[in-house]
């Protein structure tokens, strides 16, 4: 079994299994590349859709944490730089409740919104129409994308982990057209994955099917073709989400469980403690060669 992220033609080494977080709670392998340092779901389902029944990526949370939310947005649409009087055509996929899209056309940035749902996220229908929304197959992104031309910026927030073949898929955004492309994904050289280990809420399985450090993910970038501008890490509420997943494998009941999830009042307030350990996801902004 060859890395899909480095090539390396060497036995991929089982690390754990990881129960899904979803009505199914099926269990499945994570193993890892002692080449590239990647880790990846083992066995991942045929039919991924199955495991996205839970809508929640489309709610924006409390006041509070919506406030936060939008100011960490904010200084991460500041990375994605190019000049003023070039085109500034934007496609966002996994654009979930549409905040950052929104931003982003704020900012000046053609902005093409782009889902797995059919339906359009709230936010973006109080837009004016400013902002177009289109429904998007993630086992097939290119083909499943409006035919002409490419928008200039691909912006793949918490996405390329969903991929079944990252590098393919970026290689597939260059060849069409596309010229710059921002990621961000779950840190997994983060102190947090140590300390929860399986149990950390980057572990989303079959979800997050990829869970990246450093050295795999500027793997990818040169696999693909592409030239890192810049690169950095950010800060997330991560620590309760790890938390709510440690009571979920330990069987605690959904009452509980719930009370800790992304968005709540209780993952608001833990904030400062992620503060303390940042770092937990990590960005690179790209170019392609000339």
């Amino acid at each position: 079994m060859a890395c899909l992220i480095c090539g390396a033609k060497r036995e991929i080494q089982e690390l754990f299994s990881v129960r899904a977080y979803s009505q199914l709670r099926v269990e499945f392998k994570v193993g890892f590349c002692a080449v590239c340092g990647v880790k990846m779901v083992m066995d991942p389902p045929k039919d991924l859709s199955l495991y996205y029944e839970n809508t929640r990526m489309r709610e924006s949370g409390n006041p509070f944490f919506r406030l936060a939310k939008n100011f960490l947005l904010s200084t991460e649409a500041n990375r994605i730089i190019v000049g003023q009087n070039e085109d500034r055509s934007l496609i966002d996929i996994g654009c979930g409740s549409g905040d950052f899209s929104h931003i982003l056309s704020r900012k000046g940035f053609k902005v093409i919104s782009a889902d797995a749902v059919e339906t359009v996220p709230k936010l973006l229908e109080s837009t004016g129409g400013d902002i177009n929304y289109i429904q998007i197959n993630f086992a097939d992104i290119l083909n499943s994308l409006p035919k002409g031309k490419m928008p200039r910026i691909v912006v793949l927030r918490h996405v390329l982990e969903h991929l079944i073949d990252p590098v393919d898929v970026l290689k597939g955004f260059v060849n069409a057209g596309a010229e710059y492309i921002y990621i961000a994904v779950p840190n997994h050289d983060h102190i947090l994955d140590r300390l929860f280990g399986k149990n950390f809420c980057g572990y989303d399985v079959p979800r997050h099917l990829w869970f990246f450090g450093k050295n795999s993910l500027l793997k990818v970038a040169e696999r693909a073709g592409l030239t890192v501008l810049s690169n950095g890490v950010d800060t997330v509420p991560m620590v309760c989400a790890s938390f709510c997943r440690y009571l979920y494998n330990s069987s605690f009941p959904s009452l509980i469980v719930d009370r800790f999830l992304n968005g709540g009042v209780i993952n608001t307030i833990s904030f400062p403690l992620d503060v303390l350990i940042p770092g937990n996801v990590r960005w690179l902004f790209m170019g392609k060669f000339r």
